[in-house]
């Protein structure tokens, strides 16, 4: 039995463009290969499981998730998105 979803299905494309970034920055994001991101653009395939919810979460409240991922402690994410942290 399919489990009803609890939100509606995203817009991956509209997310990216919202963030500004482009589809390698994004990919890094959500922590995927950016060929993934390309495919959910194209409609080839759709982002499932928790990445889900973070890209409609994406699409819908931008700044409130790039703030949140950006101020990370941790620099990786920072770093492969363009971020430098302030000393």
């Amino acid at each position: 039995m399919a489990r009803p979803l609890l939100y509606p299905t995203p817009d991956p494309l509209l997310a990216r463009r919202r963030t500004g970034l482009d589809q390698v920055a994004f990919a890094n994001l959500l922590g995927v290969h950016p060929c993934t991101v390309q495919r959910w653009e194209r409609g080839k395939q759709a982002p499932r499981g928790a990445v889900r919810l973070l890209v409609y979460l994406t699409q819908q409240h931008p700044e409130k998730v790039l703030n949140v991922l950006l101020h990370d402690p941790s620099p990786t994410l920072g770093a492969a998105l363009g971020h430098v942290p302030v000393a």
